[in-house]
């Protein structure tokens, strides 16, 4: 991942302050007095983040305003209305400079904005809509679709937290945190998917969000002393919590084909047992990630995963023939043949040929030799 850049580092400046105002807690007078002089403190440092503050489209500090230790005084009120009166002249003074003459301005309805051909006009347009309609969340979608169009990774989350501030949270589909995973490329982005996903798991109970949330724990960085209670963990990532705390025996017997088939579309399930493959194979359970191996064989290339199993289970399996009849044996077996223009069993860097000389030689009795070539292959893949 990339490095920040300067104004990376000032827009995550402004984010951290913004969200530790928010997150500071409101139990007795003597919170809300510490609060009253971190805002203020807050407030009177502002100008300083203009350039942060707009490129973060007010989303940010909207979410501040509105939040409750904010709402329930009024000793902020006159700084706050301040704050959005020169926001306002700010935007006055560039539709003068482009459009001639205050006069001219038109206010544009949703139908109308999504009919400019320009993009970056069309997301102008959108945002100028928002300001003046701060209830109003239709232009939310065809704003985070545009992001989306231009890869921008931070406008997107920004679009997804404007969904915190009201009730259309629900409107936020899996889809859309998929949308924003699969393109995140920078330390920044991520901790701004991270930190989006995780004020989406305290404000709803969807399971599409818990996913998201844990996939986060287990795959991005992994935080034991933030972990989930086991009793909230669904089937798949209680799979997952097993393996994690290397309680391979009780994630090897709860383990049930069935109960992943009809998930195999999503790449973050794929991605799991896969994982979970890789520790069965670790830890010698053979059989298990032979079977984990070939369910998600058509979602992944997991070939040469699947035939150091077959492998394993040649060499360690009390009755190894019990598998010969299967699907996936008869595969390798089909792919063995070219190994036989290798007549003098030469060591290749080819892993699939390496697999084959392992299986050779363990036909031949070379126990130890195929144990040594199956680890030194597997260990690389």
């Amino acid at each position: 991942m990339s490095s920040l850049s300067k104004k990376d580092k000032k827009i995550q400046e402004f984010k951290n302050k913004v969200n530790i105002l928010i997150d500071m807690p409101n139990r007795n007078k003597n919170d809300q007095k510490q609060f009253e002089k971190s805002f203020r403190k807050f407030m009177s440092e502002l100008d300083k983040y203009s350039d942060v503050i707009e490129v973060c489209g007010f989303d940010s500090i909207k979410t501040l305003f509105s939040d409750e230790k904010v709402v329930n005084t009024n000793k902020f009120k006159s700084c706050i209305d301040e704050f959005y009166n020169n926001y306002e002249i700010d935007s006055k003074l560039d539709t003068v400079v482009t459009d001639t003459s205050k006069s001219n301005v038109k206010k544009l309805s949703i139908d109308e904005i999504l009919d400019i051909e320009d993009d970056d006009k069309k997301i102008e347009e959108l945002i100028a809509f928002g300001n003046r309609n701060i209830q109003d969340t239709s232009y939310l979608l065809p704003l985070y679709s545009l992001y989306k169009k231009n890869n921008d990774v931070l406008k997107m989350i920004d679009v997804m937290r404007m969904f915190l501030n009201n009730e259309s949270i629900s409107r936020i589909k899996d889809k859309y945190l998929y949308d924003i995973y699969r393109l995140i490329d920078s330390e920044l982005e991520y901790k701004e998917y991270e930190g989006l996903v995780y004020e989406l798991f305290k404000n709803s109970d969807e399971d599409f969000i818990k996913n998201r949330y844990l996939q986060l724990k287990f795959f991005g960085k992994y935080n034991q002393d933030n972990f989930i209670d086991e009793s909230d963990v669904n089937e798949l990532f209680r799979l997952v919590y097993l393996i994690k705390n290397d309680r391979i025996d009780e994630a090897e017997d709860y383990f049930d084909v069935e109960i992943y088939k009809e998930d195999l579309s999503k790449d973050y399930v794929v991605d799991i047992l896969s994982e979970f493959g890789d520790v069965l194979f670790k830890n010698c359970r053979y059989e298990c990630s032979f079977n984990v191996y070939w369910l998600i064989s058509e979602f992944k290339d997991v070939k040469l995963k699947l035939y150091c199993s077959i492998v394993a289970l040649s060499l360690n399996c009390n009755k190894p023939s019990m598998f010969y009849n299967k699907e996936p044996f008869q595969l390798f077996l089909d792919d063995f043949k070219s190994f036989e223009r290798n007549i003098f069993v030469l060591e290749s860097a080819d892993p699939l040929i390496e697999i084959f000389r392992a299986f050779y030689l363990l036909k031949l009795g070379g126990t130890q030799e195929c144990n040594k070539i199956l680890e030194n292959v597997y260990n690389k893949l």
